[in-house]
């Protein structure tokens, strides 16, 4: 029930128009012969509003993500529900370049961030962001808000400890 709230962002995202950042761009689902111009053009629309909705593209990659949706609507047919294509991959497609890269902005820019002693912020901030990416790609299970946030808690952890870096 938890990915509930990711499918409930992408099925709102299907009726907003698509911001700046996906404009012009779209999605090169002709890859697969399989598909029909209308599971096509649905497949760009699912890229569309990925690429317009932050919380998926920043997370997801949002070619992939419209790869797999049409790789499921194209097996389910054109009656399945796009809530129930969409949960077959949910956890999947992971964008661990750019999120890793908001990973660190984030940290950079969070003034509560307490380095180690005698450590940089920077350096503290690109172990923390190379902590994220590995935690991020290898997390086993559903990635949700507590999923990220528990990823965000392990690498800080494993940052603050003076033992991890070089000397």
């Amino acid at each position: 029930m938890k990915h509930f709230s990711l499918i409930i962002v992408f099925i709102s995202a299907l009726f907003v128009n698509p911001s700046a950042h996906a404009q012009g761009e779209k999605f090169d689902g002709n890859k697969n012969s399989a598909a029909t111009a209308e599971q096509l053009k649905e497949a760009d629309k699912v890229f569309q509003n990925c690429k317009a909705t932050l919380k998926l593209h920043r997370y997801y990659d949002c070619e992939c993500y419209a790869s797999r949706f049409l790789d499921g609507r194209i097996k389910a047919g054109p009656k399945a529900q796009q809530e129930v294509i969409l949960q077959t991959f949910y956890n999947d497609c992971r964008n661990i370049p750019d999120s890793t890269k908001y990973e660190y902005a984030r940290c950079i820019s969070d003034t509560k961030v307490r380095p180690v002693r005698n450590i940089a912020s920077e350096d503290f901030c690109q172990c923390y962001s190379d902590q994220w990416a590995q935690r991020f790609e290898s997390h086993q299970g559903l990635v949700n808000m507590d999923s990220k946030n528990l990823i965000r808690r392990h690498a800080r952890a494993y940052c603050k400890r003076p033992a991890n870096y070089a000397q």
